[in-house]
């Protein structure tokens, strides 16, 4: 029986360590007596529901891919397989003529991770094949993802993100989200209104104190003189995929323009056991290149900018998603503020 996943419903959690996850699924054969217990739901409304997790979504999905595909000279998919689906991504893998393919949806916060693959197609970004509004479809790329990637994997995706720096009237001439400056404080000042009170006394003062200080702080960042550039905004290994030296960057939905040590964060936190070597290899090389920079100073400048900055991120989210499927991102704001706050004291 093929089961097409639609959306998260609901998850119980009372009887932890058992967690009951209830699914809405589609399909179009008749299903066994014994197999599943039907229930009765009422499949509300939402202003937030993504496309493809409507009723019929998942089909709409595949029909458009098999069309573009068809459009590009291969033939009908002769099999589909769905990898994921939730608030911020419904992905399949197809095949087609004997290869393979990706066909990739986004909810609308995203929407410009289509335009800056085609911005950047002779860089190490995914193929982009054929897009229209959210969706993508996007050709394989041979290899592994690199969750597990060794020192020299490291080190190279440090030095891939220079070839982005010198991009960023073209990126903003697509729609890429700005964040710079006055946008950034802006924003974490407004996440960390609505987490403060969930913090003991000293947490708060210390979170208080770092909003104060906030807007000194980003232009004395500035003053460091690395430019603003392309970030991509969820750096770590597991989002790189190939072989060896060759690798591609995946899931450029989390870019804005902002300062490049923005993406530090997130490698370094995937870095393990070569963390320290990164996070010098890191420094060195953007001394390298700017001199007359301070680097170690920006790097110790950002670091409490950069987990407040994952609050705003993983906020965004909640805010523009159904209710349903919140308990994806639900404890992730707290999280990364409660990081600032033991990194200040």
């Amino acid at each position: 029986m093929h089961i097409r996943f639609v959306r998260l419903l609901d998850v119980d959690d009372t009887r932890m360590p058992e967690l009951r996850v209830t699914y809405l699924a589609e399909t179009d054969d008749a299903v066994p007596a014994g197999r599943l217990a039907p229930s009765r739901i009422e499949l509300d409304a939402q202003a937030l529901r993504l496309p493809y997790a409507e009723l019929g979504g998942p089909v709409a999905e595949l029909a458009w891919a098999e069309a573009a595909l068809t459009e590009r000279g291969y033939g009908p998919l002769v099999a589909n397989e769905q990898i994921r689906t939730w608030n911020l991504s419904s992905i399949w893998r197809l095949e087609a003529d004997g290869e393979t393919f990706w066909l990739k949806s986004v909810p609308p916060f995203f929407a410009h991770e289509p335009r800056v693959l085609a911005l950047f197609a002779n860089e190490r970004v995914p193929r982009l094949l054929a897009s229209e509004g959210n969706r993508m479809l996007l050709q394989n790329i041979l290899g592994e993802d690199c969750y597990r990637a060794d020192r020299e994997q490291m080190l190279h995706m440090v030095d891939l993100q220079w070839r982005w720096h010198d991009r960023v009237d073209a990126l903003l001439s697509i729609g890429l989200p700005d964040i710079r400056g006055p946008v950034l404080s802006r924003d974490i000042a407004r996440v960390a209104s609505l987490y403060l009170s969930q913090f003991d006394a000293d947490k708060q003062t210390t979170i208080a104190s770092f909003l104060d200080a906030l807007p000194d702080r980003l232009a004395r960042l500035d003053d460091c003189g690395l430019p603003a550039t392309l970030v991509h905004g969820d750096f770590h290994p597991g989002n790189w995929r190939g072989m060896g030296l060759d690798l591609t960057m995946l899931d450029w939905g989390d870019c804005v323009i902002e300062h490049p040590l923005l993406d530090l964060r997130s490698l370094l936190d995937g870095a393990g056991e070569h963390r320290a070597a990164v996070l010098t290899h890191w420094t060195s090389a953007w001394q390298e290149r700017l001199p007359d920079a301070e680097v170690a100073t920006a790097v110790e400048l950002i670091r409490p900018i950069a987990y407040a900055r994952g609050a705003v991120v993983f906020q965004d989210f909640l805010d523009q998603t159904e209710p349903s499927e919140q308990i994806y991102h639900d404890s992730d704001s707290l999280y990364f503020l409660n990081k600032v706050a033991s990194m200040l004291r």
